[in-house]
């Protein structure tokens, strides 16, 4: 509704001669891709109540969104107006023009794999903006085509391609997910953070997979998580013993599922499937 009604907007401005008609693609492009990023990056934090999320894909969306829309709009309408004179079919220039979305809900796909740093995530997004930006495409490029009523057939076209996009992200939020931490106190609570590499470090320095800056008793590098097999080990490296796995102090202990981890202040669930 949003991206609706900014974008509407817009169009009023350009149809009364107040943005001028050659910023009406960019613009298009700048309003559709970060309101729709922003509210794709959103989505998981605010359904899982984590505010680090909500900001944290909030950001990413909206700047994906916003780089992907301007680009992608503005150079599929100058290809459109060189090659327009010479096609005679519109339906063939509706299509191009849908094209568009698929080139923004990609983007957006990217963004929820950098927003979580994970390669699974990534492919998780891509696969939904592939899926959202193909069928929303086709839809809205149809719904233009077949009626007169543009205002409304861009309002069904915006809420349709934000339900699929959402829809192929919570179905496939699963794929390829076997081993993960769910966060439940402090900054991160209610976070679910997917273990995907051989090693996670954990602590409070900038290079460490998870960080806990803002936790108490927290040290640099303070644990790490080393993967064997399917599962991991968590393995203390905080000289005051501050780690422990269910209530217990730990040097090393191999993890499974429902274990509660507690690393200085910060407490986590480790969840497995196997």
């Amino acid at each position: 509704m949003l991206a609706w009604s900014f974008h509407e907007f817009l169009l009023y401005m350009v149809s009364i001669g107040i943005i001028p008609l050659s910023m009406r693609a960019a613009l298009s492009g700048l309003v559709i891709g970060s309101t729709f990023g922003g509210f794709i990056g959103a989505g998981e934090g605010f359904f899982y109540n984590s505010k680090y999320k909500f900001k944290k894909g909030t950001i990413k969306g909206v700047i994906f969104g916003l780089v992907s829309g301007i680009i992608s709009f503005q150079l599929v309408d100058q290809f459109v107006s060189q090659i327009q004179s010479s096609i005679s079919n519109p339906l063939i220039i509706n299509v191009l023009y849908a094209s568009r979305w698929l080139i923004v809900s990609v983007s957006i796909g990217l963004s929820i794999g950098f927003k979580n740093n994970n390669h699974l995530a990534m492919i998780r997004g891509v696969i939904s903006g592939v899926i959202a930006g193909l069928i929303g495409g086709i839809i809205i490029t149809c719904l233009a085509f077949l009626t007169n009523l543009p205002f409304w057939s861009r309002g069904v076209g915006y809420v349709i391609f934000s339900a699929l996009f959402s829809g192929a992200l919570y179905h496939f939020s699963s794929f390829g997910r076997r081993t993960w931490l769910m966060s439940l106190n402090g900054r991160l609570e209610g976070l679910d953070i997917e273990l995907s590499k051989d090693i996670h470090f954990i602590g409070t320095q900038d290079n460490d997979d998870i960080d806990l800056r803002g936790y108490q008793d927290v040290q640099q590098s303070h644990a790490r998580l080393i993967k064997y097999f399917n599962n991991y080990s968590l393995i203390d490296n905080d000289p005051f013993c501050q780690t422990s796995v269910n209530y217990r102090n730990i040097k090393e202990q191999f993890l499974k599922n429902g274990d509660i981890l507690k690393v200085g202040a910060a407490l986590f669930q480790y969840c497995s499937i196997d």
